[in-house]
Order: C-alpha cells, then sequence, then structure tokens
C-alpha cells in the first residue's frame, strides 16, 4: 500500500519520528550500566551450561510479549525461573 501523504503530515511524521529515535537513545544511554550486567549474565549462564535452544527462546518471548506488547510490561523472559539446562 502507498500513502501519498501532504507536505504538513510529512513534516509531523518527521517529528515524530526524531523524537522517538531521541527518547530510545536516552533510554539506551541511561540504562547502559543495566544493559551490560545482563548480557553478562547472559555470557555467565552459558559459560555454566545453563542455555536454552531456539524454539524455547521463541517460546518464552511469545509468552512475554503477545501481539507485540510491549516487552517491559510483561516478566523478564530470562530470568532464571525460565532457564533450563541443556546439558
Amino acid at each position: 500500500m502507498i500513502l501519498e501523504l501532504k507536505p504538513d503530515q510529512e513534516r509531523v511524521l518527521d517529528q515524530a519520528f526524531a523524537v522517538i529515535q531521541e527518547q530510545y537513545q536516552d533510554w539506551m544511554l541511561a540504562d547502559r550500566d543495566a544493559i551490560a550486567a545482563q548480557i553478562e549474565e547472559g555470557f555467565r549462564q552459558a559459560d555454566r551450561g545453563e542455555l536454552i535452544d531456539a524454539d524455547e527462546a521463541l517460546r518464552i518471548l511469545q509468552i512475554a510479549a503477545p501481539n507485540g506488547a510491549s516487552p517491559d510490561r510483561c516478566p523478564h523472559p530470562f530470568s532464571s525461573r525460565h532457564v533450563r539446562s541443556t546439558i
């Protein structure tokens, strides 16, 4: 589908996308330490053999964010209660 927008509509959308991008970048910078800690914990879990397969990961993500719901409103899909050892 192709939508034709008036110049004013394009300008409003451009401004909205700029605000969203700025807020996303601000969020990423503000949570940089927390994100790095979660990534580090993921590596430690992998080193201990606490991995899940791809099908299980997709299932968890679908439960955590059905119909495109924001994952931050759902329990963290990779919390320790969801992780099972594959060894």
